[in-house]
């Protein structure tokens, strides 16, 4: 009755490519996860760093950045290193708060 009223129509067969996957569905390869810098950031995803004022996004932002440049393992004290494949550029985006935070 209701795709009547509004003119909907139902189909059998679905002509639409899925936009996710059902629970029961297996993972796919583009869906895992995978750590570009263990406990910090996931290869080719984003990553957002939230915080008050004056705790160190910006500086701990800055040290990622560089870690994901060139890998350097050394920039927060630790033996984890970036492969070499998954190396590459950052961008930031930062707001102080103020109206670029809406």
């Amino acid at each position: 009755m209701v795709a009547a009223e509004w003119d909907l129509q139902i189909q059998s067969e679905n002509t639409v490519a899925k936009r996710g996957r059902s629970m029961s569905a297996g993972t796919q390869e583009q869906d895992q996860l995978v750590p570009q810098i263990p406990g910090f950031t996931l290869l080719e995803r984003d990553a957002l760093l939230v915080g008050s004022g004056g705790v160190g996004k910006t500086l701990a932002a800055l040290g990622l950045s560089y870690q994901t440049a060139i890998g350097n393992p050394n920039v927060f004290d630790r033996a984890d290193e970036i492969k070499p494949e998954a190396l590459g550029a950052t961008l930031w985006i930062g707001t102080d708060g103020g109206d670029g935070a809406y």
